[in-house]
């Protein structure tokens, strides 16, 4: 089996790594099951299309179909981890009517578990993500739950990542509209978001961060397992 880990640049880089800590984690004997059904993993970052989070469904889902397909005839693929809330919110279902045969792992932001925490929350995501997520239009009208939708950040933090100044100030304006409303909970809902912890928690202070890359990993591990 092949496996690819995809998103529209290094955002899925924290899903695999989640991938892999839970992978260390498992016995040995378990270890030794995955490896030996994984002939290869690949990641891809589709930097020629990012960034995603400001493409309408349609045109994402287009390019998603496209890069799945070129993605199996090029390296064999057939195990897909969509390691974007974007992309799963947007081509996840058109994904598994056009290719039945293939697996697909989504990822969905872990807003269920914050509210759950108590405590006002904070949900950060992409505009498209905003738009077309199912799962956060459920929470559209909750008292003390707050929807901030970011623009080109994810661009921001592929091109700047190393910038730490830049990015400190980045995230700081962007906040800066939530540091005085006592937010408890914080829902990265785009897999870049959790490389900017730090200067998040340097506006909002000591604030809990949920996301759904450990939730992914273990669904990665239990489809591996399956016999």
């Amino acid at each position: 089996m092949k496996i690819c880990f995809l998103d529209s640049g290094i955002g899925g880089l924290s899903v695999y790594s989640a991938f892999l800590d839970a992978v260390n984690s498992l016995s040995n004997e378990l270890q030794a099951k995955i490896l030996d059904k994984l002939e290869r993993v690949y990641y891809f970052a589709d930097f020629e299309h990012s960034p995603y989070g400001e493409k309408g469904r349609r045109e994402l889902t287009d390019i998603i179909l496209q890069e799945v397909g070129r993605l199996h005839a090029e390296f064999g693929c057939t195990f897909f981890v969509l390691s974007c809330n974007t992309a799963t919110a947007c081509a996840i279902m058109a994904l598994r009517e056009r290719y039945p045969q293939f697996t697909f792992v989504g990822t969905e932001p872990a807003i269920k578990r914050a509210v759950e925490a108590g405590g006002d929350t904070l949900i950060m995501s992409t505009s498209s993500t905003y738009f077309y997520s199912r799962l956060l239009r459920d929470y559209r009208r909750r008292d003390g739950v707050y929807f901030l939708p970011l623009g080109l950040l994810a661009r921001e933090i592929d091109g700047h990542i190393q910038d730490v100044p830049y990015m400190q100030k980045l995230v700081a304006r962007r906040l800066h509209p939530y540091k005085n409303l006592g937010i408890k909970n914080v829902v990265l809902g785009c897999t870049h978001y959790l490389f900017i912890k730090p200067y998040i928690k340097n506006v909002l202070g000591d604030v809990r961060f949920f996301d759904s890359n450990s939730g992914v990993a273990r669904r990665v591990i239990s489809l591996l397992l399956r016999d």
